[in-house]
């Protein structure tokens, strides 16, 4: 009985959430939603999100949440952490066990990708292609003793690895990661507090899909919306980096 919506799977659903559950505070925080719409949307949300029985998506919601609360104040902040540990106590713990303990099965995965990614440094370098990977991985991880029906390691960093290499990995991490940094190191100025709505939640719905995706693998797949969505706002938040920059080379230019 796990709802899916219009994308066949709950784990492909559970992604909706991540996504829209911090968009309806962007909205109700710049005033583009009154009160009862806000209560009303976000109860809809979070119960369609526990129905998905998605582990990795109750993850990827809360992280994207907590940091859109934090956009607020740290009094929100604060109050969504006492509010998670509250309903994790109380009805979400029956929710996250309802599906039985997977992580063994998980684990094996992940060793079976790694062992793939570390077999020779031309494989680590390059991968195994996009499609010869997932042909591989299912030989592999019978091997570690998976018999788990699953394509793939369902972990967003070991599955790129394995198809385009670790240097296709370590190149896009540091793009996002230094994203992450220039962004923050404008955090006291005129310029954040003028768009920080809107920066916040471009960072809470990338960082909640790269959480999510720690335990998925949704977001590789071009043929979903995730990957759409995640280069929106990862373009959004480039672009206020980019905006930030040249206004400061302006004001440099000026003052010298």
């Amino acid at each position: 009985m796990m709802p899916t919506g219009y994308f066949m799977h709950p784990n492909t659903a559970s992604h909706f959430y991540t996504i829209m559950i911090p968009i309806i505070f962007y909205k109700y925080f710049t005033k583009k939603f009154g009160f009862t719409e806000f209560i009303i949307i976000l109860f809809l949300f979070i119960l369609a999100l526990l129905f998905t029985f998605s582990r990795a998506g109750y993850i990827g919601a809360s992280v994207s949440l907590l940091i859109v609360a934090y956009s607020r104040s740290k009094k929100y902040f604060f109050i969504t952490i006492i509010l998670f540990a509250a309903s994790v106590y109380f009805f979400l713990i029956d929710f996250i066990s309802a599906k039985g303990d997977s992580s063994i099965a998980r684990l094996l995965l992940w060793v079976a990708a790694v062992n793939m990614i570390v077999a020779d440094l031309n494989h680590s370098l390059w991968g195994y292609g996009v499609t010869n990977a997932l042909t591989v991985f299912q030989n592999e991880k019978i091997y570690f003793g998976s018999i788990e029906e699953v394509p793939d390691p369902h972990n967003i960093i070991l599955l790129l690895s394995i198809q385009f290499g670790l240097l296709f990995v370590i190149s896009l991490l540091i793009f996002l990661i230094t994203l992450f940094i220039k962004i923050f190191s404008a955090r006291n100025t005129n310029y954040f507090s003028e768009n920080k709505f809107k920066i916040y939640l471009c960072i809470s719905i990338l960082l909640g899909l790269i959480s999510q995706n720690m335990l998925e693998n949704v977001l590789a797949y071009p043929e979903h919306f995730v990957l759409n969505v995640f280069f929106i706002f990862s373009g959004m938040l480039y672009y206020f980096v980019n905006n930030y920059e040249k206004k400061l080379t302006q004001k440099v230019l000026m003052n010298g």
